[in-house]
C-alpha cells in the first residue's frame, strides 16, 4: 500500500544522505592518494599535517563545492550496486543446499557468508571497471595536469589502447 511506499522512499534515501555526508571524506582521500604529486606540480607548499589540515587546504585550493564535485554519479552509482547485491545474494542463496539452511545456527550462517561473499566478487567484477574510470576522471578533475579525458568513453577508450 502507500505506507510501503514511503517506507521504502525513506529507506532509499538513507544511503544518499549517507554518501552526500562522507563525500568530502571520500575526496581527502583522494587527494592524500596524490598529495606527491599536488607538491610537485606546486599547488600546496607543504604536506598535510593531518585530516583537518587537508580539509582546510584542499577547501582553500578548490573551494568548499569541491567536496561534493561527482557526488550526483556517486549516488547514482550506488544504487544498482545494491540491488545488484541484493539480486546475487537472493541468486547465490537459492542455489546453496536448502539442508543447509536447516542446519541450525552455524548452518544459516555459513550459507549467508557464501552467498553474501559470491555476491560480492559477482557485482565487484562487474562494477570494477566503473570505479576505476570514476577515479581516473576524479583525480582528472584536480587539474595536476592538461585534462586527459573527455568523459567516461574517453577514459574506456585510452586505458583500452
Amino acid at each position: 500500500g502507500i505506507g510501503l511506499f514511503w517506507t521504502h522512499l525513506g529507506l532509499s534515501a538513507c544511503p544518499a544522505v549517507s554518501k552526500t555526508l562522507v563525500a568530502p571524506h571520500e575526496k581527502i582521500r583522494l587527494v592524500l592518494g596524490i598529495q606527491d604529486a599536488l607538491l610537485k606540480s606546486g599547488k600546496i607548499k607543504d604536506p598535510f599535517k593531518g585530516i583537518i589540515d587537508g580539509y582546510r587546504q584542499v577547501s582553500h585550493l578548490y573551494g568548499p563545492s569541491f567536496f561534493w564535485e561527482g557526488n550526483t554519479s556517486n549516488l547514482i552509482r550506488y544504487c544498482p550496486i545494491q540491488a545488484l547485491n541484493f539480486a546475487f545474494w537472493e541468486s547465490y542463496k537459492q542455489r546453496i543446499s536448502p539442508d543447509q539452511w536447516r542446519g541450525g545456527f552455524f548452518g544459516f550462517t555459513c550459507g549467508n557468508v557464501i552467498a553474501g561473499a559470491a555476491a560480492g566478487v559477482s557485482t565487484l567484477s562487474i562494477v570494477y571497471s566503473l570505479d576505476s574510470a570514476r577515479i581516473h576522471l576524479q583525480r582528472d578533475r584536480l587539474h595536476l595536469h592538461e585534462r586527459q579525458f573527455n568523459g567516461l568513453l574517453d577514459v574506456y577508450k585510452r586505458i583500452g589502447q
